[in-house]
């Protein structure tokens, strides 16, 4: 990889961190994706045992091995460095949230606050997402999921995984959770991070190679 397309990877890997850590975790919004798994995984293990980030670290790794084992060593040189950095990020930007200018309950109050969150952390997602496709990397995540039963002819769609795999986390946190205004926010904010995506994609001519 370049030094442009490094460049690209690490800030749109350290934008997603932003958006997940600042808007998304403290305000526990499961839009699917790995944090939307992780904050599942929340509700049966303690944070003292396992965090969130914890979590997230711990899928990340799990499923960066499980890709380099069955997607071959173009996959790896493109999902180590996202990999590496997107813990490190969260761990970096945690102790942003609900402090300062980031302390959004006490400047909104908590119905706006949520709100707010489910809109900049969609955006954040979505454009650290596209930033790091741009730049020829992965995001991992559930990419390596959808890349591995996508990639064979006659495989289920690269959307349509990611899209099965996001709703899935979603109502599952609806039904573990039975808290109607949070999902239908997640779901807002997993509908603002696809069009950013897809925004930006359009908005420099840039069609995805899957």
């Amino acid at each position: 990889m370049r030094y442009k397309n490094i460049s690209l990877v690490i800030g749109g890997t350290m934008l997603l961190a932003f958006g997940t850590a600042v808007f998304i975790l403290p305000f526990e919004l499961i839009a699917g994706g790995i944090s939307g798994i992780a904050l599942l995984l929340g509700g049966v293990i303690p944070a003292h045992i396992l965090s969130p980030d914890d979590m997230i670290a711990l899928l990340s790794w799990s499923l960066f091995l499980l890709g380099k084992l069955t997607l071959g060593k173009d996959f790896s040189r493109k999902t180590f460095l996202s990999t590496v950095i997107y813990p490190m990020g969260l761990f970096l930007f945690r102790p942003l949230a609900g402090s300062g200018l980031w302390d959004l309950q006490a400047l909104w109050g908590y119905e706006s606050s949520l709100l707010l969150a489910s809109v900049f952390g969609g955006v954040c997602v979505g454009m650290g997402c596209a930033l790091s496709l741009f730049g020829g990397g992965s995001t991992g995540g559930i990419d390596i999921l959808a890349l591995m039963l996508s990639r064979n002819p006659g495989g289920i769609p690269y959307e349509k995984v990611i899209f099965t795999i996001d709703a899935t986390v979603i109502i599952l946190g609806f039904l573990i959770h039975q808290n109607l205004r949070h999902s239908l926010l997640g779901i807002l904010c997993a509908a603002i991070t696809a069009l950013s995506i897809g925004q930006f994609f359009s908005m420099i001519g840039y069609r995805q190679k899957i």
